[in-house]
């Protein structure tokens, strides 16, 4: 289990950076987000057939050219909300005002400073290293995980734990990972390899009806 970072504190509360919110971790180790949260009201059954509980928020990381604010401007955060998710958007250290050293211990220290025990966890690309060491270190942390052509695919070996439903998606012209995405597809159990026609290496980015589709197993109802 990893735990908060030294300094953390259980009562520590997000402040406002613009759009973002801001998480202090402790010793200098800062967290910014942005996040969209279901409706009080949100209509749909708690589950879906091979899904998560709507209770289960789904977080995403990002690539190495991006920073949180592209799932905002994708409309995807509004959208997996609608779905009755809590969905957050990270910016990994030196993004946003995130700062701190990118590994997985980091991850799961702005985890728990966002109160989240476990979630549904999006990874493209360059923080492919981030999440698949969290996956390793700590899969219970990880309900649900949706790589995207990430770093370190085929260097990823499946370490025994409780396996989170995985959809690995792959840009259909992305040929640069192509290969290392099958294997990590074929290394987790059960996983469910989607290719995306048309999209290349942020696949999300070109074919975002696509790509939430893709999704759509893991989330709490149709959208």
């Amino acid at each position: 289990m990893l735990f908060l970072l030294a300094g953390c504190s259980d009562d520590a509360q997000p402040t406002a950076d613009g759009d973002r919110l801001t998480i202090d971790l402790g010793d200098g180790d800062l967290v910014s987000y942005l996040e969209s949260l279901p409706a009080d009201d949100q209509p749909g059954s708690p589950t879906v057939e091979g899904g998560v509980p709507v209770d289960v928020p789904v977080v995403f990381l990002h690539g190495g050219a991006y920073d949180a604010s592209v799932w905002d401007e994708l409309g995807l955060l509004d959208e997996v909300a609608a779905t009755g998710h809590r969905a957050v958007a990270i910016d990994l250290p030196g993004k946003g005002e995130s700062s701190g050293e990118q590994n997985p211990e980091w991850l799961g220290a702005a985890l728990d400073g966002l109160d989240i025990e476990a979630a549904v966890l999006v990874s493209p690309s360059a923080s492919g290293p981030v999440a698949l060491g969290l996956l390793a270190e700590d899969p219970e942390r990880v309900t649900g995980f949706v790589p995207v052509a990430p770093v370190g695919g085929a260097d990823f070996e499946w370490a025994g734990g409780r396996v989170p439903e995985t959809v690995v998606v792959l840009g259909e012209q992305d040929s640069g990972f192509a290969g290392s995405t099958r294997e990590l597809a074929d290394e987790i159990p059960g996983a469910e390899l989607v290719v995306i026609p048309g999209a290349g290496h942020a696949a999300y980015e070109d074919d975002p009806a696509a790509f939430l589709e893709a999704m759509q197993p893991l989330l709490g109802r149709g959208v």
